[in-house]
């Protein structure tokens, strides 16, 4: 894969991002929070997202169809507050949680999973936000994660989790042109394929908490 510092921009220079812009693509799931899809749809309620009769047919269908959440998100995603939506597990999450032996999902393994997975996104922001290539912040994710799980960090889902989070990050502008234009065709699929999240699946709901609605959902970097 080439090096966007070895693609032809011309006199345009993207810069790599750092801080809050170049986090890693790795979303925790909602459960990680301590947030259950009762307490999001109690909460769209409220806010007048979602109708008295909605809330209470979402929330006898959670758990039981598939289908019930996938609606909800839908709704909430158009609403004025979209960060309301229930965010699931990713397949490269469960896949990861699998070789970990974490699965079945059970309330007994259930803080070794949270713990996996935030430390797994800590580690992955860190080195998003390094002023460094590519290949350096790859090499510090995975030296951290093996210091934290051992042999683990070598596990072929760990190295596809850092490739897909960490191989392109995002660019800052620093001038009026769109570097898209002039990125070449296989790189350019290459940051689509990137930027697909999949499909989410729900998780079971996690009860308590001790911080507020708006605090769980606000967003990372505006924390």
């Amino acid at each position: 894969m080439a090096e966007i510092s070895d693609t032809p921009f011309g006199d345009f220079k993207p810069k790599s991002a750092t801080g809050p812009a170049g986090a890693s693509r790795f979303e925790l799931p909602s459960f990680t929070k301590g947030i259950s899809p009762q307490l999001l749809i109690d909460n769209a309620r409220s806010q007048g997202i979602i109708t008295k009769e909605q809330q209470a047919d979402f929330k006898s269908r959670v758990g039981k169809d598939r289908t019930a959440l996938q609606e909800f998100n839908e709704i909430v995603k158009k609403s004025k507050n979209p960060n309301l939506q229930y965010r699931g597990i990713t397949p490269e999450q469960l896949e990861m949680i699998k070789e970990k032996k974490l699965f079945p999902m059970t309330a007994a393994n259930k803080t070794a999973r949270i713990n996996l997975l935030k430390t797994t996104k800590t580690f992955l922001d860190e080195a998003s936000a390094m002023d460094a290539t590519t290949d350096v912040k790859q090499k510090t994710f995975l030296d951290q994660m093996r210091k934290a799980f051992g042999d683990f960090a070598d596990n072929p889902v760990v190295k596809k989790i850092t490739q897909n989070a960490l191989k392109i990050l995002a660019f800052i502008p620093s001038g009026p042109l769109d570097a898209l234009e002039f990125m070449p065709k296989d790189l350019m699929l290459q940051l689509q394929e990137g930027m697909n999240m999949g499909d989410m699946q729900p998780e079971e709901a996690a009860k308590g908490g001790i911080m507020s609605i708006d605090e769980m959902i606000r967003p990372v970097g505006s924390r």
